[in-house]
């Protein structure tokens, strides 16, 4: 009789575990990722974009490289000057609207923030604002921010 009851618990914990593994890690990073893909209807965006970024200081120039899978972005974003860097971005892309949120590659800056632009000039501009913290200056700051896609990306 004991036998039965340890099976029975043994079996169900194990159909538990099967049944997260597929629902975590077959549906929700394999599965959906595919279906988007496939009924993915809004403008491609990827490739490499030359930004610039309006501040109090004058321009600063940015390259970003974007990638898509869905309406889901990352990529990274390498600023120069003085204050340059690499920053990795995650977000969406949505009705024409990207909406990001970055932070600094390197992890012992506190350099973050957010940046939603809006794609215009038939998919040749990315244009909008870019809200940050500025570690340097311990700020919070709001910029316009432009994105070109570079010619042949």
């Amino acid at each position: 009789m004991i036998n039965y009851l340890i099976q029975g618990t043994v079996g169900g914990v194990v159909a538990t575990i099967i049944c997260i593994v597929f629902a975590e890690i077959i549906w929700k990073r394999i599965i959906v990722p595919w279906c988007e893909e496939r009924v993915y209807k809004d403008s491609e965006i990827e490739g490499t974009w030359d930004g610039v970024v309006d501040g109090e200081n004058g321009q600063t120039s940015d390259v970003v490289e974007l990638r898509r899978a869905g309406h889901k972005v990352s990529g990274t974003i390498h600023v120069s000057g003085l204050r340059g860097g690499i920053y990795t971005f995650e977000g969406t892309f949505k009705n024409l609207i990207l909406s990001v949120t970055y932070v600094a590659k390197d992890r012992t800056q506190l350099n973050r923030g957010s940046i939603t632009l809006m794609l215009k000039e038939n998919g040749a501009q990315l244009i909008g604002k870019c809200v940050h913290y500025d570690g340097h200056l311990m700020t919070i700051a709001a910029q316009e921010y432009t994105l070109r896609r570079r010619a042949g990306a």
